[in-house]
Formats: C-alpha cells, sequence, structure tokens
C-alpha cells in the first residue's frame, strides 16, 4: 500500500493501518482526498493507527525535476513529500503502545 501512495498515478493521497492481532500491521483504509480525509477516517479511533498522506511543496521558481502551470501561465517547481504518523488512541493499552512505538517504519511494508 506504501508503494501506491508512493506512486503518483495511482491517486492514493493517504493510507491508514492497524494491528490485527497482536503484531501484525493491515492495511485499514486509503483515499484519494488530503490530509483532512486522512484524519476524519481516524477521528473515532479507538486504537493505535499509523498512517501516512501526501503533500506537494511548490517552489515558486525554484529548480526542481517537475513542474507545474500556474493560472498566469508561469511554471512553478513542485516537490512531492510523505507524511508518516501514529495516533495513540486514549483509550489504547499501554502495551499497544509501547509496541506501536517500535514499529513505526513498518507501516511503510504494510
Amino acid at each position: 500500500a506504501w508503494a501506491q501512495l508512493l506512486d503518483e498515478t495511482t491517486g492514493v493521497c493517504w493510507l491508514t493501518a492497524r494491528y490485527e492481532g497482536k503484531s501484525k500491521l493491515v492495511l485499514k483504509a486509503t483515499g484519494l482526498g488530503g490530509r483532512r480525509e486522512c484524519l476524519e477516517s481516524i477521528a473515532e479511533a479507538e486504537e493505535v493507527i499509523f498512517g501516512g498522506f501526501r503533500v506537494t511543496a511548490v517552489d515558486e521558481g525554484g529548480a526542481t525535476t517537475k513542474h507545474l502551470e500556474t493560472e498566469g501561465g508561469e511554471a512553478s517547481g513542485y516537490r512531492l513529500k510523505f507524511v508518516l504518523f501514529q495516533y495513540n488512541a486514549s483509550n489504547a493499552s499501554v502495551m499497544a503502545k509501547a509496541r506501536a512505538s517500535s514499529d513505526r517504519g513498518a507501516v511503510q511494508e504494510a
């Protein structure tokens, strides 16, 4: 799933993952919206959730490898950035929170 997030052509802009059992991370959800949609998807979570979303950094007249046209027809450079986060629900167990702190990188493999 992380590969879908990294690939601009898939349209996937965010993902979340959760534990299945005590140690296996599984995909919970993906979406085409942005950060707000991603965070809304975990608003009612009662567990530890990992997630990631894509953001675009725009460089006005900067030297980057990709360009987009602005309304005035001028080209601006842009770079994709990826935000990885961990959400600990207040009622998640202490053990789940502790285990999650060592598993942050595993969401990239879920």
